[in-house]
């Protein structure tokens, strides 16, 4: 004959605790992982949406090349204001 153990009388009590902690976990994972999504969207909007100011990047490539050159021969030595 096959020996069983006893079964404590608290053992409705422990799957009810461990299901209920379970649930919190699974409750808080839920909650961290939207915290995290929201805070990736909100990065994602701020960072595009600021981007009202222009970028100034190989600003001159396209535009018109001038030649400056001198009127006279010489060396400026002053520059009377």
């Amino acid at each position: 004959m096959k020996q069983t153990e006893p079964v404590p009388e608290n053992s409705a009590n422990d799957t009810t605790s461990r299901v209920a902690n379970h649930r919190k976990r699974r409750h808080g994972l839920g909650l961290l992982v939207i915290g995290v999504l929201v805070a990736g969207v909100g990065y994602t909007v701020w960072k595009n949406g600021h981007g009202a100011s222009e970028k100034a990047d190989n600003a001159y490539v396209h535009g018109p090349i001038f030649r400056v050159t001198p009127q006279l021969p010489g060396t400026v030595v002053e520059i009377a204001a």
